[in-house]
């Protein structure tokens, strides 16, 4: 490299609904920059296609998702400008598409896939159809025939047609993968995914902010209201422990439902979305924050804004989440969807005197800067990059 500054282009399609994948894209892209590299940013977002509902208007865009030429003739006109050491592909569906990748290997721009969910091996990338997923995994026409992505057979066809395009062509062309938890690289290893080219990235989160040292009474939900992130069984749980306070932050499809669902309880209270230092504040005033994920859910950044406010976790068993707590020490995991063993962490967090819950405090602050912090995430990562380029 020679003292010449390391240039990335960063490859982002956001969703309709914007979320942890994105934030951690912005994340890495300012780190990169605060330390030298420059960044390109080539993101698109899924609203731009969001108006044509009609059949043929699917269609279209299905196809587009497959093979959009004018990601292709941004892309040349980028490398041509710019002279690009590596590109970090984020997520390219439906705008962006596969000609990202398929533009990147005709001009020999080596490719860092960052692994956030499960996209390259199941169709609707969350692997949540239980023994079906086993059986799709020699057969994706199933995924097709159970319309697994937007419950429509039209974009699970168009979806499929992309992973073969994508198993053919691109995935044999990838210089490395990061997966951003030990599960989500195990989970790509057992569909044959090449170990030797895997690294494994946590994410990391600010720490600069003091923790919150007054009282703290109350637990805390945040993120989205979707039924996999087991909002609904919080609520029920704490539907049964009337003297323990429940904040529910979010917003997402069951909105309403939970709203409903609390109904008159006087001890859960729903306060809508916040983001920024706001978020933060209600994290760090948190007795602990309450993560109950019943997907394989690869990695919550959740968790990691608990520990730098030095806030506990009462997780579920499911995906990265055990990784990162550390049973009695950061907090305490319970079975995904189960209200009991959920009431049972719940207990045990309520059983710590004020002695041994500091002690957890700092265990989360102490585990956090050890592991998590922006300055090991941007060594681990350059380890990768100087590895391929």
């Amino acid at each position: 490299m020679d003292g010449k500054q390391i240039v990335c282009l960063q490859i982002h399609n956001d969703y309709q609904i914007t979320g942890g994948e994105t934030k951690t894209a912005f994340l890495i892209a300012d780190l990169l920059e605060r330390n030298g590299i420059k960044v390109i940013r080539y993101y698109k977002t899924n609203m731009e296609y969001a108006t044509d509902r009609s059949i043929l208007g699917k269609i279209k865009n299905g196809m587009r998702a497959l093979n959009n030429p004018q990601t292709s003739r941004d892309i040349n006109e980028i490398l041509d400008k710019e002279n690009v050491d590596f590109a970090l592909v984020h997520n390219v569906v439906s705008v962006i598409s596969n000609s990202a990748y398929h533009t990147l290997i005709k001009r020999g721009i080596p490719i860092i896939k960052y692994l956030q969910n499960y996209n390259l091996f199941c169709l609707n990338g969350a692997q949540d159809h239980g023994e079906y997923c086993v059986k799709c995994r020699n057969n994706k026409l199933i995924g097709v025939r159970l319309k697994c992505y937007k419950e429509s057979a039209v974009y699970s066809f168009i979806k499929y047609l992309i992973k073969k395009d994508m198993d053919k062509r691109i995935l044999p062309n990838i210089s490395a993968f990061m997966p951003n938890s030990e599960f989500v690289m195990n989970k790509h290893i057992e569909q044959g995914f090449d170990s030797g080219k895997m690294n494994v990235m946590y994410n990391y989160v600010d720490i600069s902010q003091i923790p919150y040292e007054g009282e703290r009474d109350y637990y805390l939900f945040f993120g989205r209201l979707s039924k996999e992130k087991g909002v609904l069984t919080t609520i029920n749980a704490f539907k049964k422990i009337q003297d323990k306070k429940l904040i529910i932050m979010g917003s997402g499809i069951l909105e309403e439902e939970v709203k409903s669902t609390i109904n008159e309880s006087n001890n859960i209270e729903f306060i809508g979305s916040r983001e920024g230092i706001e978020l933060l504040e209600y994290v760090a005033k948190a007795k602990a924050v309450i993560v109950p994920s019943e997907w394989d859910e690869p990695l919550p950044r959740t968790i990691l804004e608990a520990y730098s406010q030095g806030t506990p976790v009462v997780g579920a068993n499911r995906g990265g989440i055990p990784e990162l707590i550390v049973e009695g020490e950061t907090g305490f995991v319970f079975e995904a969807g189960n209200i009991d063993s959920l009431l049972d962490g719940i207990k045990k967090m309520e059983e710590q005197n004020d002695s041994s819950y500091q002690h957890i405090r700092a265990k989360c602050l102490s585990r956090l800067k050890q592991e998590y912090t922006e300055m090991a995430y941007y060594e681990r990562f350059m380890k990768c990059v100087k590895e391929i380029i």
